[in-house]
């Protein structure tokens, strides 16, 4: 029987297809066993599969598979029992694949969200003929959320624990410390200062957060208040986005789903010139960085660049030039033309 199935590394990188699934249902395929646990809980037991070998499918699968799951060991071995969609779980997909053949021919289609997305499929396909065939032009997955409002702010604060209301919500969210993510560099200065006037947020990476340990430690050490530690697997992202006044963060992808909010960033400088270097990614159009002012670890004040953001969001018009010209659609609409888009291959497959 034909079947619609969710395939990825990690749980956190299955929140492009939550709004797919709570419509069309399906399976999950997953391969860390630490992250098991957690999608069982929200999908159910029956619903979940976990295999670790990078080329294993559950028995006797045949159907559509969304996978959000990318690098070199954990591709599909190909068969004629299904087809697979990549809906790769972020925007920096250079920094994964420099200097390595991008494995074009492992997938079926692609689902792009813009001109971003497509010019990295092309670039990494080294001249294949038929990827503008693969591409379907979708637009950005989670912006709908932000579009349409699908958030509680309220009932986050409230999940989080925020106390004092009157402050303004500053959202600490590095990337990984494999991606460069700056939660070490910038922990202590942040917590040490922000919170003078600010109620600081911190959201690390789902796979860095046994660091939280240092930043408790500092916390206690120093009996510092107003300073709220983020659980990724407890806290959806846009909801959390959502209470944030300002971001401070680095070139990940969850910047580009910042810029949906228009409100203030802040970028934290990082050894970015190997995350990003070809010619299409360092285009301006698609640059976060130019989006805000950029803080400089162990030289900037954070806390005049934080007033500098929120008096007249001086960034505004370039925010906007960035998501206009990243994306193709910005209607709220992308999981619609998603899920048409999967109903018509189910059928055709059936």
């Amino acid at each position: 029987m034909t079947g619609l199935y969710y395939r990825a590394r990690s749980y956190y990188q299955y929140s492009y297809i939550w709004k797919m699934h709570e419509a069309l249902g399906g399976q999950f395929i997953i391969g860390k066993k630490s992250h098991l646990q957690v999608l069982q809980q929200r999908v159910g037991k029956a619903n979940c599969h976990y295999k670790p070998s990078s080329q294993q499918l559950p028995d006797g699968v045949s159907g559509l598979i969304l996978e959000m799951t990318l690098n070199k060991r954990n591709y599909l071995k190909r068969t004629d029992q299904f087809k697979n969609v990549l809906i790769y779980h972020g925007m920096g997909m250079d920094k994964n694949w420099k200097h390595r053949h991008f494995p074009v021919s492992r997938y079926d289609f692609y689902f792009a969200s813009g001109e971003k997305d497509y010019l990295r499929y092309k670039h990494y396909s080294y001249g294949f003929k038929n990827i503008d065939k693969r591409i379907v032009k979708i637009g950005h997955i989670r912006s709908d959320l932000i579009i349409n409002k699908k958030y509680d702010i309220e009932a986050t604060l409230d999940q989080l624990g925020i106390k004092d209301r009157s402050r303004k919500n500053i959202v600490y969210a590095p990337t990984w410390s494999r991606g460069q993510g700056s939660l070490l560099k910038c922990f202590e200065r942040f917590c040490l200062d922000i919170p003078q006037e600010h109620n600081l947020i911190i959201r690390a990476h789902p796979y860095d957060m046994e660091k939280y340990v240092n930043v408790r430690a500092l916390i206690d050490k120093h009996r510092l208040q107003n300073i709220y530690l983020v659980d990724p697997n407890e806290i959806e992202l846009i909801d959390n986005l959502a209470v944030a006044d300002l971001l401070i963060g680095e070139n990940s992808s969850l910047m580009y789903d910042w810029i949906f909010f228009d409100k203030p960033v802040i970028l934290v400088k990082t050894g970015n010139k190997d995350l990003e270097k070809s010619r299409w990614a360092t285009q301006k159009k698609f640059q976060v960085y130019s989006c805000g002012y950029t803080y400089n670890p162990g030289e900037s004040n954070i806390n005049q660049l934080i007033d500098k953001s929120l008096y007249g969001h001086p960034f505004s018009d370039q925010i906007k030039y960035v998501r206009d010209r990243t994306f193709y659609f910005n209607d709220g609409k992308a999981n619609e033309r998603a899920m048409d888009w999967v109903k018509d291959q189910l059928e055709k497959m059936a």
